[in-house]
């Protein structure tokens, strides 16, 4: 039996109450969870470790999502990036998803829609890298 590897999904967002809260039911459903508060560390972490999946705030110290979005375009991460945000508007969901963003979910959304998007995200990514060849 081949054991498969557990997904690795960084949380980027100030609201330490929330990251804790997603982080434990991500870590339920089977992933492993790092969460950072602020856009210049989730840059530091996505340089050093590769992960499956980045969910980030829009509105983070440092510099905010839509910031670290564009660092991770110009120093050619590659990862999905699903923002979770409780300040939807619909200019920053249009400059999001021009960008590359996999999804723009608000903050209120049910925990069984963000764990099935989340899903559907690392599943997504994974086919695109297997036939890159990565």
């Amino acid at each position: 039996m081949v054991m498969q590897e557990r997904q690795s999904i960084l949380i980027a967002d100030n609201d330490q109450e929330f990251s804790r809260a997603i982080k434990i039911k991500l870590e339920l459903n089977g992933y492993n969870v790092a969460t950072v508060n602020d856009g210049n560390t989730a840059l530091n972490f996505l340089a050093e470790k590769e992960f499956d999946l980045l969910i980030s705030e829009l509105m983070l110290s440092g510099f905010g999502g839509i910031q670290l979005m564009e660092e991770i375009n110009r120093t050619g991460i590659e990862v999905p990036v699903i923002f979770l945000t409780a300040y939807g508007e619909v200019e920053s969901y249009l400059r999001a998803m021009n960008m590359g963003a996999y999804d723009y979910l608000n903050k209120s959304r049910k925990i069984t829609e963000i764990l099935s998007v989340v899903k559907k995200a690392i599943e997504t990514a994974g086919k695109c890298h297997i036939s890159s060849g990565r």
